[in-house]
């Protein structure tokens, strides 16, 4: 099952070292696990780069939107 693992460089409660071997424990081959860590702590602030991180996941994953 493909994975995106989305979080925030500063989360206090998982710091990255943490969240990249999370990642690595997920039994999904590696081309199929993407791990992004984007500024701001648990929730990342930058909502522009998330959005295009998840759209970019789901267009590979599930096909891009078509409009008529």
């Amino acid at each position: 099952m493909p994975v995106l693992f989305v979080n925030g460089k500063d989360d206090f409660q998982s710091p990255p070292a943490d969240q990249r071997r999370f990642v690595e424990l997920i039994g999904t081959p590696r081309e199929h696990k993407r791990y992004v860590a984007l500024e701001g702590g648990h929730v990342p602030t930058d909502m522009r780069r998330l959005i295009k991180e998840v759209l970019d996941w789901l267009d590979k994953y599930l096909g891009p939107v078509r409009t008529r």
